[in-house]
């Protein structure tokens, strides 16, 4: 990896070749049984799209590697140990693009997204977008369960603060189903991998990165179902979280994360 990217420190584990021109990069950190369900779905797709997958938790790290490579199509397990599911992402990114991938998908690992969208990612990536980002709020596009306050958190208040920074309107900007060509990742005013991206901000900045220097976007409608009771399947749930993560949108649209120079 060239010598300028700040990638976390990680075990890596080269269960397949590549044999595709696109990858999927998921992170899973105490998911439980979830991750290996939603991986057994995803495996249909193996043919077209190559898996790799960042843990930091302990869920995959006692299973055979034979239950890996050929029941969930795992071609590549990343181990890395630094916190932040940005710095999951930003190590996953960095090793789809250090291994000559020419587009990313990215998928949360909590089972909430209809992983039979990744054909239509896929063939967004091949039609030449940039940035493909998953929709549930569009016309096609399904949820369930979601929390009131998260959808006008999502629909009006993170959008409006991310359009005031990008004059980009997202319908679901915080959906982590998204697609990004090799040609964006790469370009020199993008610059992901970074030390300030580290806990949920990579993804806000991307989406912004991606308007702001006028990159090709689509957004397609997927399929995303909370849990109807009980542990809601999310990272941030707490109010200093929740502020905390729209002081990110706050920063990225004013720039403050914007490569030097």
């Amino acid at each position: 990896m060239p010598d300028d990217w700040d990638v976390p420190e990680y075990e890596p584990r080269v269960l397949q070749s590549k044999t595709s021109k696109y990858c999927i990069v998921t992170a899973t950190w105490n998911e439980g049984d979830k991750c290996v369900n939603q991986y057994l779905q995803m495996a249909r797709y193996s043919s077209e799209i190559d898996f790799i997958v960042v843990n930091r938790g302990e869920e995959l790290i006692s299973l055979d590697e034979s239950f890996l490579t050929r029941k969930l199509c795992i071609r590549n397990l990343l181990q890395v140990n630094e916190p932040g599911q940005s710095s999951a992402y930003r190590t996953g990114l960095a090793f789809a693009m250090a291994r000559g991938y020419e587009g990313v998908i990215m998928i949360d690992s909590n089972g909430k997204d209809d992983v039979s969208a990744i054909p239509s990612f896929v063939q967004n990536l091949e039609n030449g977008n940039d940035l493909v980002q998953g929709s549930r709020f569009m016309r096609g596009g399904f949820h369930e369960n979601t929390p009131f306050y998260r959808i006008i958190a999502i629909r009006l208040v993170a959008a409006m603060i991310l359009w005031l920074g990008c004059k980009y309107w997202y319908t679901d900007q915080n959906n982590g189903f998204k697609g990004f060509s090799r040609k964006f990742l790469l370009d020199d005013r993008i610059r992901p991998f970074r030390k300030v991206f580290r806990r949920h901000n990579l993804q806000v900045y991307l989406n912004y990165a991606a308007a702001k220097h006028g990159f090709t976007i689509v957004q397609i409608p997927t399929s995303r179902v909370y849990p109807s009771e009980g542990h809601l399947a999310s990272k941030i749930q707490s109010v200093g979280q929740h502020i905390h993560h729209l002081g990110d949108y706050l920063e990225i649209s004013m720039g403050k994360h914007n490569p030097k120079g």
